[in-house]
């Protein structure tokens, strides 16, 4: 799927939907696009996604969006955004994270229990918050919040930004509440001027724990193909 206009290629409304990944399946920005402000998949006040298939987001354009997350300027939905399973390959070029807020938004709490991600951001992180924009007069005009930010012993996650954190707090004041990766995951990280795990450039985070021991939580990570019976690659559930 290609977007030639400034909206989200799948938006969902209120609290408890799901998002199920089947087959192998893109979505792309296109280079010409610009100041695009919508996430690509925008998960409502709430989303779940999981399933056998991948799921590949390309923003080769200018714009401020998350591949999954918030709207710009969208303080008010703040989505839980819980992945389970399957494989999401998510490229953003400019301002928004791959996974969490586009810019001047907030998100709640972001849980990978399980699946494999891989996750770039030029300004916005892998999986967190992103870049604030200034007023003209270089006064910063409102900062992005994150809540709790766990990955769980299942996940197979890398992610790359160059000025926010790999995983967890945007750059220019953007804040995440907190930070708990398993110390059983596998997670590789990086950023060029930020923190592999922590603060965007200017960024702040309330708490980092890198040995969290879930060995003793039960996932529900497990998926097949007899959950559902739509041959669509998508399948969506709305909430209410």
């Amino acid at each position: 799927i290609e977007n030639l206009q400034d909206a989200s290629i799948i938006k969902f409304y209120e609290t408890g939907n799901h998002l199920t990944i089947m087959g192998d399946n893109t979505i792309q920005y296109p280079s010409t696009t610009t100041n695009y402000n919508r996430a690509v998949v925008n998960a409502g006040k709430g989303l779940t996604l999981e399933g056998a298939g991948t799921l590949n987001i390309i923003d080769s354009g200018s714009a401020s969006c998350a591949g999954i997350g918030t709207d710009e300027d969208d303080h008010t939905s703040l989505p839980n955004i819980t992945i389970n399973s399957g494989t999401y390959n998510i490229s953003v070029s400019m301002d928004g994270a791959a996974i969490g807020t586009s810019v001047r938004s907030d998100v709640g709490n972001i849980t990978i229990n399980g699946g494999t991600l891989n996750l770039s951001s030029v300004t916005g992180a892998g999986i967190g918050g992103t870049g604030d924009t200034l007023r003209p007069d270089m006064t910063l005009n409102r900062r992005t919040s994150t809540g709790n930010i766990t990955i769980g012993r299942n996940a197979v996650v890398t992610a790359h930004s160059e000025w926010s954190a790999g995983i967890g707090s945007g750059c220019m004041h953007g804040y995440t509440k907190g930070i708990k990766i398993s110390k059983y995951a596998t997670v590789s990280v990086t950023s060029t001027y930020g923190e592999g795990i922590g603060r965007g450039v200017s960024g702040t985070v309330g708490s980092v724990d890198l040995a969290w021991d879930d060995s003793g939580m039960d996932y529900d990570t497990t998926w097949s193909l007899e959950r559902e019976t739509n041959p669509l690659a998508f399948v969506i559930h709305h909430g209410t």
